[in-house]
């Protein structure tokens, strides 16, 4: 049976503003008018999406469940309802994912029936539901090809709900198993960087050594390891090689955490090896780039608190541009890149500005929708007419939505950077202050042994 326009339109909008793929959305050629017919369920039933998914409307409506229960078929519904799901989760409104996703019972769509009980475990997971979140996660990693994504986020759940030997057990498995790609090798990284935290805390240098020498030299969390492994190296008494580990890291930018955590470290080890010299100079080195850092921090939330910065960026970019990645090399020249290369990366920020880069799009669908069918593979000819004339009469009532929501959502993202970087701030004074007071011990220590 060919889908109805209406299924097609949906996920047509999701792909167009990359909240789903291509396939989704393909339409046979031999689909006659008779099988696209857009009539009144089928227009409120995308009125109803748009307005859920790009946040135009707070929770899944009953009106939405009724247009899904009698427009689509039995497949189609369950994955209506688990992309809503998704797109809430993505949009971090946990309870209203939860509540879509509920909506889907029995035998799942093959093409998510992988991905259906992992996205439940991570609302679960960010909901601090961690048993129940186990307890889904535990049979999928037994399977024949195991997941590393579900194997990560079990670990975690496991740790979380207080089971730790077997937490343990799972990441190391994961930590010590073979890649066959970036991604799974990027999971079994974090994997071991967990596990040499979590040593570290309970004081096992030697076992968080072993997980952290497990890391990839050149992966996105080499120098978080690095970190790590500089401070199991601290705890077996050994501030040689603790020290050369954070000297690697001061080759980094110092809006980082990472670099600026470094720098704390190195005066502490040259002290210990009573090179006493060199740390009195690298203590007073670090004191002054924080206090340069501190001063910079201060002009770049003041201009932060203006959005001018964020819609230059938009307004430069084309409509098939409003993604993180252009949005960021738009932002890279800045004097904000340092800071925002480090805060983007947070599960909140990624959430609030992936939403109002879906309002981006979606307003940069609204302004030429014949484009729109282009990109769906829509012929507008006579067979089509009567079904595009209702769409345009609802897009024309979204659009009136979106400048009030954008607006709303700048704000907001605004806010989330900011409170970001003034806890940066209260990091790099008490990096500051706690290095000043090291010096003044190591002074006080070289003054007492004065002849």
């Amino acid at each position: 049976m060919m889908r109805a326009l209406s299924y097609i339109l949906l996920y047509g909008f999701l792909a167009t503003c990359s909240l789903a793929t291509g396939q989704e959305i393909t339409i046979q050629n031999n689909t006659k008018s008779a099988n696209v017919a857009y009539n009144g369920q089928h227009h409120e039933l995308v009125r109803e999406w748009l307005r859920l998914i790009y946040g135009l409307q707070n929770n899944p409506s009953q009106d939405f469940e009724h247009h899904t229960a009698t427009t689509l078929t039995p497949e189609q519904y369950k994955k209506t309802w688990y992309y809503l799901g998704r797109g809430f989760f993505l949009r971090g409104e946990y309870p209203a994912a939860s509540a879509a996703l509920a909506h889907i019972k029995g035998k799942l769509p093959e093409d998510i029936k992988q991905d259906y009980p992992l996205l439940i475990a991570q609302i679960l997971i960010v909901q601090g539901q961690f048993e129940r979140a186990a307890a889904i996660l535990d049979p999928i990693t037994k399977q024949k090809i195991a997941v590393p994504y579900a194997q990560f986020n079990l670990g975690i759940a496991l740790l979380k709900s207080g089971r730790q030997s077997r937490g343990i057990e799972v990441l190391e498995e994961l930590g010590s198993s073979p890649t066959d790609s970036p991604e799974a090798q990027a999971l079994r990284d974090q994997a071991n960087i967990a596990l040499g935290y979590m040593y570290l805390d309970k004081g096992q240098a030697q076992k968080a050594k072993q997980a952290l020498k497990r890391t990839s030299l050149n992966g996105p969390n080499a120098n978080k390891a690095l970190l790590a492994l500089g401070w199991a190296e601290w705890q077996t008494k050994n501030p040689r090689l603790a020290q050369a580990a954070w000297v690697e890291l001061l080759k980094g930018d110092m809006a980082s955490p990472i670099t600026q955590e470094a720098l704390s470290g190195v005066p502490q080890a040259l002290w210990r090896l009573e090179s006493h010299t060199q740390a009195r100079k690298k203590f007073n080195e670090a004191i002054s780039a924080y206090k340069a850092q501190l001063s910079l921090l201060d002009e770049v939330i003041d201009q932060i608190r203006t959005t001018t910065w964020l819609t230059d960026a938009f307004n430069e970019t084309g409509p098939d541009e409003f993604n993180l990645k252009d949005i960021w090399m738009k932002l890279d020249n800045t004097p904000l890149s340092p800071f925002l290369r480090e805060i983007l990366t947070t599960q909140p920020l990624q959430t609030a500005l992936q939403r109002h880069l879906a309002l981006q799009r979606l307003e940069s669908r609204l302004a030429d929708p014949s484009r729109l069918y282009g990109l769906l593979g829509i012929r507008i000819d006579q067979s089509y007419r009567e079904a595009v004339n209702a769409l345009n009469e609802d897009l024309k009532l979204l659009k009136q939505q979106l400048p009030t929501q954008k607006a709303s959502q700048l704000e907001y993202l605004t806010t989330l950077i900011a409170e970001s970087l003034e806890r940066q701030r209260k990091q790099l004074t008490v990096y500051l202050v706690s290095t000043q007071y090291a010096l003044a011990q190591l002074l006080d220590e070289l003054a007492s042994k004065e002849p």
